[in-house]
């Protein structure tokens, strides 16, 4: 259970960082807008977040929310850490790790309910 739990959190962080150099190259040379960007900012870490939620759902054997709650915490603290750290945790914030915990329930679920099919 452990191991599928760091293995999960390992394809998030990969998928986080990949993301976020993808972003940073993209936002070096102005291809894209600032406003792409932005949103771009937002979306990597719900896709992250909702790839290693499905893979610690499609390892679970029943309870999937479960699962997702577990994943989504883990980074939501490393998150709200973070935040704290820098002086930046503001009130959006918490909507923002919510998205993210709910983004972490979801696809574990469906994760669990194709790994049935």
């Amino acid at each position: 259970m452990f191991k599928n739990w760091l293995i999960s959190l390992g394809y998030f962080f990969g998928c986080f960082l990949v993301g976020s150099f993808i972003i940073t190259i993209l936002n070096y040379f102005n291809i894209l807008s600032s406003g792409v960007i932005s949103v771009l900012k937002i979306v990597v870490p719900i896709v992250s977040i909702g790839i290693s939620g499905f893979i610690m759902g499609s390892h679970s054997r029943e309870k999937g929310y479960l699962s997702g709650i577990k994943i989504g915490a883990t980074v939501i603290l490393v998150f709200a850490v973070i935040s704290i750290l820098i002086d930046k945790f503001e009130m959006r914030s918490i909507l923002y790790y919510v998205i993210l915990i709910l983004s972490a329930i979801l696809s574990s679920m469906i994760g669990i309910n194709i790994k049935k099919n």
